[in-house]
């Protein structure tokens, strides 16, 4: 799965994008920083299709260590993702990586 869930995390649902407005951060900023927080990841690998997609990326890993996320972020985090469990019970990002279904049908339309 991609770290931003398909370009989910940064094209997030009104809802969702209200509560980023209100905290003043970035969606992509603060889920590439959470990934670089974790001690097992070593490696963060997001798509990117502009030369600034890919200096802010470099800023990020900059900025990023394990520990460096803090205590607000987390929590952050955490109210986004109940608001996206309320939204879609079942993650998916509509990648079609399930189909064809051998029993004919459309998968990630039927989430």
């Amino acid at each position: 799965m991609a770290p931003l869930f398909g370009g989910t995390l940064a094209n997030p649902p009104q809802s969702i994008w209200e509560i980023w407005q209100e905290s003043g951060q970035k969606p992509v900023d603060v889920a590439l920083r959470w990934l670089w927080d974790q001690p097992e990841v070593s490696l963060v690998l997001s798509g990117m299709s502009t030369s600034t997609q890919l200096r802010e990326n470099l800023d990020n890993a900059d900025r990023s260590d394990v520990g460096w996320f803090d205590e607000q972020e987390r929590k952050l985090v955490e109210c986004v993702q109940r608001q996206y469990e309320r939204l879609a019970p079942i993650p998916c990002t509509k990648c079609g990586y399930c189909l064809p279904c051998p029993e004919g049908g459309d998968i990630p339309r039927l989430r």
